[in-house]
C-alpha cells in the first residue's frame, strides 16, 4: 500500500494542460528522514489498532495533529477518527458491600447490619465511662503523696473529663444509633418522640454493658495506684476509692436532696438534648451538636454537681458499681446510703429526663419537630375516643338517645313539632335529655 503522505511526485501530460508536451511536477516534497518515517508509522499504527489502550478518549469529530510532529506538507491537515475506533473512557464500579457469588451478603456484613446499633451504643457508653472514671482516678490518686508527689488536676479537671467523655461518646454513636448513651434519654425519647419501644431494652443493655466495659478498663489501668492508695494489694474500701467509680454524695446531703439535685440537672440536660435537634429553633450546624452537649455537661458539673457527683446517667453509676462489686468491694456497694444507687442514681435521672423533655415539647418545641407526640392531635383524639368507649354510661335512655343523635342528628324533633337545628351538637342534646328524657320516649324506643 502506497504511503498516503509521502507519495512520489505525480506528472501530468501535455494533453492535460501542458503546451510543451513535457511532464509538469505538481508536488515535489523532500524525502522524509528515518526518524520522521518511524514517527509516522507509529502514529498510523495507533490510529488503526483496535486494542483497548489506556489513553484518554478522543473526540469523534477529529483532532489536530501537533505541528511540531508534522511534515511541512501536512500543516493544517485534519485527521478524522472513525466512531467505531474511538477509545472508550475507563469506568470504575464502586461496590458498597462485599457480596458473595450467590448474591447474599457475607457473614461479616450480615453481622454488622444486625448489631450495628447495639455496638454503637456500647462503644459510645464505654468511652463515656472510660474517660469519666479515669478523670476521677487521676485527680484523686495524684493528689495523694502515697502515689505521687505531683498533683495532676483539680475538680475542674474532673468536670472537663466528664464533659469530654460525653462529647466523644456522642460523636462515636450519633450517626448510627442517635448517640443516646444514656438510658434516661432513651426512655424520654420513647415517651415523647416516638422512639420504638421494642428498641428500648436493646439500648439499655448496650449502654449498661458499655459502662461496665469502660469502667473496667479504667480499673485495670489504675489498679496499682489503687493498691498504693489503699495501703495494700487487693485492699478496697468504699469510703476511700469507691467514689472514684460510682457516684458518692456528700455526707450532709440526704437522699431526698440528692434526688431533687439529679432531677434538676438531668431535666436541664434533656432540654438541651431535644433543643439541639429542633430545626425550627436555633439548632447548631450539622455535627456540632456534641459540642453543645459538651458545654452543657461542663456547666452542670461546675455549678450543680458537687453534692451528688452529677450522675445524669443511670448507666454511668450502675456500670462502674457492677465493676467495683466484682473487683472486691463487696455487696456493700448496693446497700450504701439506703440503696442510693437505685433511689437516686437511677430514678433521679430517669424522672428528670422525662420532665425536661415534657417541658421543652409542651412550651418550646416548634412544628418542625415532626416526631413530637404532643404535636399529634390524631393520637390525642384516638386516646380520648378509647377513654370514651370504655367509660360506662348508666342511663340506658341516654345511651339510646346518643346513638340516635349520632346517626341522624338532623331528624330529631322537638315536642312542639320544631326540628332541631343541624348545628346542635351531641352534648347539648344529651344534656337536656338528662332532665327531660321521659318526653322523648317515642324517639328512644327505636
Amino acid at each position: 500500500m502506497m504511503d498516503p503522505v509521502y507519495s512520489q511526485p505525480r506528472s501530468r501530460s501535455s494533453s492535460q494542460g501542458s503546451s510543451s508536451g513535457q511532464s509538469v511536477i505538481l508536488n515535489t516534497p523532500r524525502d522524509p528522514s528515518p526518524e520522521e518515517k518511524t514517527r509516522h508509522k507509529e502514529r498510523e499504527e495507533f490510529l488503526s489498532d483496535g486494542s483497548p489502550l489506556q489513553v484518554p478518549r478522543l473526540p469523534e469529530i477529529g483532532y489536530e495533529l501537533p505541528y511540531d510532529d508534522l511534515h511541512p506538507s501536512e500543516l493544517g491537515r485534519q485527521r478524522q477518527v472513525p466512531p467505531h475506533r474511538s477509545l472508550p473512557a475507563p469506568t470504575y464500579e464502586v461496590v458498597s458491600n462485599p457480596i458473595l457469588p450467590d448474591g447474599a451478603p457475607c457473614l461479616v456484613v450480615r453481622f454488622k447490619r444486625a448489631t450495628r446499633v447495639f455496638w454503637a451504643e456500647f462503644f459510645g457508653t464505654a468511652i463515656l465511662a472510660l474517660f469519666g472514671t479515669a478523670a476521677n482516678c487521676q485527680v484523686a490518686l495524684s493528689n495523694s503523696n502515697l502515689v505521687t508527689s505531683s498533683p495532676a488536676g483539680t475538680y475542674l479537671s474532673v468536670a472537663f473529663g466528664w464533659a469530654l467523655a460525653v462529647m466523644l461518646g456522642v460523636f462515636v454513636s450519633a450517626g448510627i444509633s442517635g448517640g443516646h448513651i444514656n438510658p434516661a434519654v432513651t426512655l424520654s425519647l420513647a415517651i415523647f418522640r416516638r422512639f420504638p419501644w421494642y428498641k428500648v431494652p436493646v439500648y439499655w443493655l448496650a449502654q449498661i454493658s458499655g459502662a461496665v466495659a469502660g469502667s473496667g478498663l479504667t480499673y485495670l489501668n489504675y489498679s496499682s495506684a489503687l493498691n498504693l492508695f489503699e495501703g495494700g494489694h487487693g485492699v478496697r474500701n468504699i469510703e476511700k476509692t469507691g467514689g472514684l467509680f460510682f457516684t458518692n454524695p456528700l455526707p450532709y446531703a440526704s437522699n431526698y436532696l440528692c434526688f431533687y439535685n439529679e432531677v434538676l440537672m438531668t431535666a436541664i440536660l434533656m432540654i438541651f438534648v431535644v433543643a439541639v435537634g429542633d430545626q425550627g429553633n436555633t439548632s447548631p450546624p450539622k455535627n456540632m451538636g456534641p459540642f453543645v452537649i459538651f458545654w452543657v455537661v461542663l456547666g452542670l458539673a461546675s455549678t450543680l454537681g458537687m453534692q451528688t457527683s452529677f450522675a445524669l446517667n443511670p448507666a454511668r453509676d450502675l456500670g462502674p458499681r457492677i465493676v467495683t462489686w466484682l473487683a472486691g468491694y463487696g455487696s456493700a456497694v448496693w446497700s450504701v446510703r439506703s440503696n442510693y444507687w437505685f433511689s437516686v442514681a437511677i430514678l433521679g435521672p430517669g424522672f428528670g429526663a422525662i420532665v425536661g423533655c415534657f417541658i421543652y415539647d409542651f412550651f418550646i418545641a416548634t412544628e418542625k419537630v415532626t416526631d413530637c407526640a404532643l404535636h399529634q392531635p390524631r393520637d390525642i383524639g384516638a386516646l380520648m375516643k378509647k377513654f370514651r368507649d370504655i367509660t360506662p354510661i348508666k342511663d340506658p335512655e341516654q345511651t339510646n338517645l346518643t346513638k340516635f343523635v349520632r346517626q341522624r342528628p338532623s331528624r330529631l324533633e322537638f315536642p312542639t313539632g320544631r326540628r332541631a337545628p343541624a348545628a346542635m351538637n351531641e352534648d347539648s342534646v344529651t344534656g337536656s335529655a338528662r332532665t327531660t328524657s321521659h318526653r322523648y320516649t317515642n324517639l328512644t324506643r327505636g
